[in-house]
This record gives C-alpha cells, structure tokens and sequence, in this order.
C-alpha cells in the first residue's frame, strides 16, 4: 500500500454523512489494481467532560484500464458515561467505466445518522459523466437515482425519484492538490425540494511524508428532517501521513 491516510480518514470518514458526499474527491489514481484501507481508532476524554469516541473505516479499490470501482465504509460513535452523543454510519459502492471523454457511473449509498433523525438514507443511481483533462481534471456528470428515506421523527419522503448532477476540478503538482466540487439533487416530482453540497479543498505537501489539509463544506436542505437546520457548515483541518 502506497499511500495510507493514517491522520486524515479519523477526521474525514466520520464526516461522510451529509446527504451526498463528495465522492469525486475519493477518486484518486491507483498504482496497483487493488489497494485496500482499515482504520480503527478508540479515544477517551477525561476532565470537564467524559466521553469515548470509536472510529472504523475502511476501503478497497479496483483499477483496471477502463474500469474503476471501489467500496468505502465508516461508523463513528461517541458517548459519555449515561448518554450517546453521536453515532453516524455510511457505505458506498461505485463503478465507473471510462472509455474516453465520456463514460457511465453506478452507485449504491447508505447513510444512518439518528442525530438528524435519519433512520436510513438509502440511494442508487447512474451517472452520464465526461472528464477533461487538459489542465488538471474538469469532470461532469448527469443522472438520476432512487432515494429512500425512513426518519425517526416526523414523517420521510419514503421512495421517490431525483435527479443528481455534480462538477468538479482538480489540480495537482508537486507541491499541492486542490478540489472544487459541487453537487445538486432535485426532488423530480417537486424542483423546490433539493439538496446542495459544495466543498473546497487544498493539500499542500510539507515534506515526503506529511501533508496539511485544508477543507470546507456547506451542505444544503430545503427539506431537511424535523429539528434539523436546513444548512450546515464545516471546517476541516488535517494532518495527512504518506508513505
């Protein structure tokens, strides 16, 4: 394994579950034709406040010609001694045929996150996608999936039908890897429900091992769950370890 994310994926991966993710940032070029990833991580705090926070993580993808697909999992819970605080699952499966400047991408997701009363957000889906390469990498893709949603608390939309566009930039040198990326789904039968997803990043290489990482995303609900906010906005700061 050429590049494993030791620092980066404890903060990223309990991160992934926003209503979409950025995948287009997960697709990175790889040197053997599988190449895999595990992380666990347990943590204690002691002090003002008492809290065990475990992390997993894990990934395998397949490269060959034409043909990439991989699968990423996570799960991430944290609790005090009487009370759970947080708890967040994900999976994705995706596969992409490229062929030339156009190709097709199939996905599957699932997302469990109780604290936004999301029972279970199940997607599945197809992508037209092209990509540019000239000056770094300009990819676009356009389709529709399936969506079904089983809340908690108030009443989900059950299985309905949206559409899912994203763009996105990358550029990479010697000394540093930016990403733009941005998402839209609209609900097809109603347009004024929609979710949005932006995310910036920027990897700048400190020396052959270390790497810091800099990140933004804002996602976007019109109709979020009951008690959720519509939008949310985080700031990531990463420590990457390569070797």
């Amino acid at each position: 394994m050429k590049l494993i994310k030791c620092l980066a994926w404890s903060v990223i991966f309990p991160m992934v579950c926003f209503a979409q993710v950025n995948i287009e940032k997960e697709r990175e070029k790889k040197d053997k034709p599988v190449v895999g990833q595990f992380l666990i991580s347990h943590s204690f705090i002691r002090g003002n406040a008492n809290v065990s926070q475990i992390n997993t993580a894990a990934r395998v993808d397949y490269t060959k010609e034409k043909i990439h697909s991989f699968i990423l999992a996570s799960y991430m819970s944290s609790a005090d001694k009487d009370t759970q605080l947080q708890q967040e699952a994900f999976g994705h499966i995706r596969f992409t045929y490229m062929p030339g400047i156009l190709g097709a991408d199939l996905f599957t997701q699932a997302e469990y996150n109780p604290f936004k009363s999301l029972s279970l957000r199940q997607l599945n889906g197809a992508y037209i996608r092209a990509e540019l390469t000239r000056v770094g990498t300009f990819s676009a893709g356009v389709g529709c999936m399936s969506d079904y949603e089983s809340l908690s608390k108030g009443d989900g939309d059950g299985l309905i039908a949206r559409g899912t566009s994203y763009i996105s930039y990358q550029y990479k040198d010697a000394f540093y890897l930016a990403n733009l990326s941005g998402y839209y789904q609209p609900k097809l039968q109603e347009w004024t429900d929609y979710r949005l997803t932006a995310e910036a990043s920027l990897e700048i290489k400190l020396n052959k091992f270390l790497a810091l990482v800099e990140q933004y995303t804002l996602t976007y609900d019109t109709r979020p769950p009951l008690g959720v906010l519509v939008a949310d906005q985080r700031n990531t700061t990463s420590i990457k370890v390569s070797w």
